[in-house]
């Protein structure tokens, strides 16, 4: 599926037999579905090769600032009522609905784009 790339054989044993394997292999069948017609479906296999490879070598590259990788603490205030006012905004001009969806490269497997658009909006 895969070829020969290391590590990738590891990273497929953590979906176990059954329907997990199965419900990841319909995703990524989804990806090579939706950009079949662009000439674009072994593109999904490689952009999921990398996005495999980078689950298991980046963690080891990372840096720890805490014992635990992050601090949970409380915002400020100002913080706390800027973001408030953000979401409040957003939600009085249209809410969800009315963000853009969120762009990703063709046959990027980062996301189930193809099925779930994502959307982000901008701070």
């Amino acid at each position: 599926f895969f070829g020969n790339k290391p590590g990738l054989s590891e990273t497929l044993k953590t979906f176990g037999d059954g329907r997990k394997i199965d419900l990841y292999y319909e995703y990524l069948n989804g990806c090579k579905e939706r950009y079949a017609p662009m000439g674009k479906a072994n593109d999904c296999i490689h952009n999921e090769a990398e996005r495999l490879s980078l689950n298991l070598n980046q963690p080891r590259e990372m840096t720890n600032y805490t014992d635990v990788g992050f601090k949970k603490m409380r915002l400020s205030d100002d913080i706390w009522n800027m973001l408030r006012n953000f979401w409040d905004v957003t939600m009085a001009n249209g809410g969800i609905e009315n963000i853009e969806e969120e762009y990703w490269p063709e046959a990027n497997t980062y996301t189930n784009h193809w099925v779930s658009p994502s959307k982000m909006k901008s701070a």
